[in-house]
């Protein structure tokens, strides 16, 4: 899922980035540019939470009965 999350910042970011270019004044776009590096650090933890399952695994739940 972690892949998805970055396919999908992938995609926000090149259109946040050509609504930069289209406005074509950095200082009206500056938030825009801005929230690429906010979406950034939720991947990151997003990374960081998905690949710790790699390292320690979750334990299997045990039917009783």
């Amino acid at each position: 899922m972690w892949l998805k999350h970055l396919l999908a910042w992938m995609i926000g970011s090149a259109i946040l980035i050509g609504l930069v270019l289209y406005i074509d004044n950095i200082d009206r776009s500056r938030e825009l540019l801005n929230m690429i590096g906010k979406w950034a650090i939720v991947l990151a933890i997003d990374f960081l939470i998905s690949f710790s399952y790699t390292i320690w695994p979750r334990k299997e739940k045990t039917v009783n009965g």
